[in-house]
């Protein structure tokens, strides 16, 4: 179903900052009160065995979601990780999983992951931009934003 911008926007004006994080954390659409797609799989990474993954939340977080499994729901582990600094997003609904903190060497291999040729002739993280503007549908992260040093990642 397609709801016009304005319309959109006048429906979420109805809500106020808690009543979006728990539809966020419970992935309720707050427009339409149905539940939300889980998200949308950008790269799974072998021999790492990371799933890259985008699910833009309703509050204006720009952040995307990387698995310590190929697919997510065998996952035992996720970490929300923002796009414009090296930092964790820790806010919202873990499920049945544990927040994951890299460690020394996982993070060295995001930075390498995320320099990886993807489809199109992008790199990884070229593609998990498009792919977060599009799901997002506007664009919050200029294509041409440089990958943050991840190395600096901080729990």
């Amino acid at each position: 179903m397609f709801v016009e911008k304005d319309v959109f926007e006048r429906i979420l004006s109805l809500y106020d900052a808690e009543d979006l994080e728990l539809c966020e954390a419970y992935a309720v659409d707050a427009h339409l009160g149905e539940n939300l797609p889980e998200f949308t799989t950008v790269y799974r990474a072998e021999p790492e065995h990371f799933c890259f993954v985008i699910n833009p939340d309703r509050i204006g977080r720009n952040y995307f979601k990387l698995y310590n499994h190929r697919f997510p729901e065998e996952a035992t582990k996720m970490a929300r990780i923002c796009f414009f600094d090296a930092s964790y997003c820790k806010e919202g609904s873990l499920g049945k999983k544990t927040f994951w903190i890299l460690n020394p060497e996982e993070k060295q291999q995001l930075l390498q992951i995320l320099q990886r040729p993807c489809e199109a002739g992008n790199t990884v993280w070229k593609k998990l931009i498009e792919t977060f503007c599009w799901e997002a549908d506007e664009e919050r992260i200029p294509l041409d934003t440089p990958i943050p040093d991840y190395t600096k990642l901080e729990g």
